[in-house]
């Protein structure tokens, strides 16, 4: 379908081919020129979905996440059974990010603290992340005390 400039068909071949952010990017222009063609922007949605599918079986969950609500945004609804998936694999990043946070915690202070922001980012609630970030912040400024 080729509408206002924008081909589809060649942006959706991109992103099934592995060009995700050059499908992504024609596709969101597609969308922004065209946002009331509800039913192209279900099929690019939908196809946009597969794709997150494909990368989260490869345990590229972050990726995943990403394109999957790149699908709600591009599609302009979701269904309720999308929504669980995300809900769930939010919940799923946020855990992997805290545990990837408590392992560097030892030697990279800074890349701690930047796991646990990305962890309360998906899952505000997360009580672990949001202690053990605020302790890792206040081991950062005394070291900055000490480093003066």
């Amino acid at each position: 379908t080729t509408t206002e400039g924008y081909d589809i068909a060649q942006a959706l071949e991109m992103l099934a081919a592995g060009d995700t952010a050059g499908g992504l990017r024609d596709l969101r222009a597609w969308v922004d020129a065209n946002p009331r063609q509800r039913a192209t922007r279900q099929r690019i949605g939908n196809a946009v979905y597969d794709r997150a599918r494909d990368v989260e079986a490869t345990g590229a969950r972050e990726q995943a996440l990403s394109l999957y609500e790149a699908a709600v945004a591009l599609r302009g609804d979701a269904p309720a059974e999308w929504t669980t998936k995300i809900q769930a694999l939010r919940k799923v990043v946020a855990e992997e990010l805290y545990e990837a946070g408590v392992r560097a915690f030892r030697g990279d202070v800074n890349r701690a603290i930047a796991k646990w922001e990305a962890c309360l980012k998906l899952d505000p609630q997360h009580a672990k992340a949001a202690a053990r970030l605020k302790e890792a912040r206040a081991l950062q400024e005394r070291m900055r005390r000490i480093a003066k």
